[in-house]
């Protein structure tokens, strides 16, 4: 594909939504809505929203009976706390054995970082902003 420019840019009002295949719907957003503060907006017998509260953004589950396989394909999403919420990750993580993939670490300018891996594998970034 061949892009050409079309002399100006579409303006968004951020990331509608971040959809991901999940074997188990209901071990994904426990995973998810006890972790983070976003809670599920709506359930489906294969499939589920959360969202961040007071934002418009999304993240769904579409349950697979197949063997996830990212690996090629999505290197990783992440979410933005603050530097108390951080700390209260680690704790989390560290209480729930969650599998840290690399991390906790800090970047040059100061943004600390943590990359874990999901129930199903995927490898997520929690970092400071």
């Amino acid at each position: 594909m061949q892009l050409t420019s079309t002399g100006g840019k579409i303006k968004t009002s951020g990331l509608s939504h971040i959809a991901i295949r999940v074997n188990d719907l209901d071990r994904s957003i426990k995973f998810y809505t006890e972790l983070f503060n976003i809670g599920l907006t709506r359930k489906g017998e294969d499939m589920a929203f959360l969202n961040t509260p007071g934002t418009p953004d999304s993240f769904a589950f579409f349950r697979s009976d197949q063997k996830i396989s990212h690996a090629c394909d999505l290197h990783h999403f992440g979410f933005f706390v603050s530097e108390e919420d951080f700390k209260k990750a680690l704790d989390y993580i560290d209480k729930n054995s969650i599998n840290i993939l690399e991390g906790p670490g800090a970047w040059s300018d100061g943004t600390k970082y943590v990359y874990i891996e999901d129930p199903d594998g995927y490898r997520v970034q929690i970092s400071t902003g």
